[in-house]
């Protein structure tokens, strides 16, 4: 998603987020529950995009965010 945004601020802002998230997941065991919960709504955060209805986008990446640092413990 990010590389069709054409803002090299928000590209990097991606592999930076990415990266860290990486390290975070690696030193974590692999909890097979939230893959698919996961994965669903990163599909509903595409669906909003096409949609075109921002309100929408900002809820459902918030609501990923929130459940994913639940996930982390934080």
């Amino acid at each position: 998603m990010a590389s069709g945004l054409d803002n090299p601020f928000l590209q990097q802002a991606y592999v930076t987020n990415r990266n860290r998230i990486a390290i975070i997941q690696n030193a974590r065991s692999f909890l097979a529950d939230r893959v698919v919960p996961a994965m669903r709504e990163h599909l509903e955060i595409i669906a909003a995009l096409e949609s075109g209805d921002s309100d929408a986008v900002v809820d459902r990446i918030e609501h990923h965010l929130k459940l994913t640092l639940r996930w982390w413990g934080v």
